[in-house]
């Protein structure tokens, strides 16, 4: 006979103030033995959530797993097993149970799994799992959206190009699958094409985001001058940049352009000496620390720095990994993954670095 469902609640409070308390084996010790209970399968699933509480993470994937057995579309135990796996590094098994047809028709709770899997950078899994809810649910544009969108950023170009035309199909009002193909075309190496396809998206539909991407894209353009990119720069301030950042940029290069002062070197503050008590703290910001024009400059340029007077601190702002990101995690003095903050939390552990240089490699590009 189950637990009735008011004693069982207040076992779970009881062992949950326990654990509060930093009673942690005798709030163990109480989880384990309603565990030896007979209980429902939601039961179960939430005395797994309580024994991961208290770090039993073995015996809370048994619970989820014997749920799973009782009531294999118990949404809440499968996300919970997705993320202890995923935790435990073994994204095979995550996915495995995240097809489940119960998951995959589930627009919440496939949203909250594809969130786990991105949040380790297993790119591959979570474009398997949208693939199957884009190919069991042929309607969902938003999936045959997103599905392009990652496919274009882990370089499966031609499968983008497919799933973006689906996108449109199903969302002809939106512009992200008209600008993740224009972008895959450049990709794929045909720039005149992608570009006109760009530009005219831009001219029809122009946002701060997609003027911002076009400056990125004009490099790629072999009619390309100074002088017209000069003057591209120039229109996207006019245009998207608040007047003050304007005037302050303007103002700036004023004073970049004005010859040096004469300044009585007597009349100044006290000098500062050039020797280091330590190497030169330099910063590399990049959500882009992967196979592709970031990897190739960069990973060349840390080889060649004098390690006695530097100290390299790689920031990745996105998951990525493949053996460009183990090239350049092995030339990294330091290595940091930040991705995911938002702008004032990623401040505010930038400055407790105490870094003197930092250079951000993003530019105008995505995830900047």
């Amino acid at each position: 006979m189950d637990v009735d469902a008011q004693t069982f609640a207040q076992r779970i409070a009881e062992a949950v103030q326990r654990a509060r308390a930093g009673r942690i084996p005798d709030a163990l010790n109480s989880l384990r033995a309603l565990s030896r209970e007979s209980l429902g399968a939601p039961q179960r699933a939430e005395l797994g959530s309580a024994l991961a509480g208290c770090g039993a993470m073995d015996d809370a994937i048994a619970c989820w797993r014997v749920a799973l057995e009782e009531r294999p579309a118990l949404l809440p135990a499968r996300c919970a097993l997705v993320r202890a796996m995923l935790a435990s590094g073994d994204a095979r098994a995550a996915l495995e149970i995240a097809q489940h047809p119960s998951m995959i028709d589930e627009a919440s709770a496939l949203g909250d799994a594809l969130a786990a899997f991105a949040s380790v950078g297993a790119l591959h899994e979570q474009a398997t799992l949208l693939e199957a809810r884009a190919t069991h649910h042929p309607n969902d544009g938003r999936a045959a959206l997103a599905l392009a969108a990652l496919l274009h950023r882990s370089g499966r170009i031609s499968e983008a190009l497919d799933w973006s035309s689906r996108a449109h199909l199903l969302l002809p009002d939106a512009t992200e699958p008209l600008e993740i193909e224009a972008t895959a075309r450049i990709d794929r190496g045909e720039v005149e094409r992608g570009l006109a396809s760009y530009r005219a998206l831009l001219a029809r539909k122009p946002t701060e985001e997609m003027a911002a991407r076009h400056l990125v894209l004009m490099h790629y353009d072999p009619e390309q001058t100074s002088a017209t990119l000069f003057d591209a720069l120039d229109a996207y301030a006019r245009t998207w940049l608040p007047a003050a950042a304007r005037d302050g940029a303007s103002s700036n290069a004023v004073d970049i352009a004005r010859p040096p002062l004469d300044v009585d070197a007597s009349a100044s503050g006290p000098s500062v000496s050039i020797e280091r008590a330590r190497p030169l703290r330099i910063g590399w910001l990049s959500p882009r620390f992967g196979d592709g024009p970031v990897a190739t400059f960069l990973t060349g340029l840390l080889a060649a720095f004098d390690r006695m007077r530097h100290h390299h601190v790689l920031i990745a702002l996105q998951p990525i990994r493949d053996s460009a990101t183990e090239r350049l995690r092995a030339l990294a003095d330091t290595w940091l993954d930040l991705g995911g903050l938002d702008d004032a939390t990623l401040l505010h552990r930038l400055r407790a670095l105490e870094l003197d240089v930092l250079v951000d490699l993003a530019g105008h590009s995505t995830a900047n």
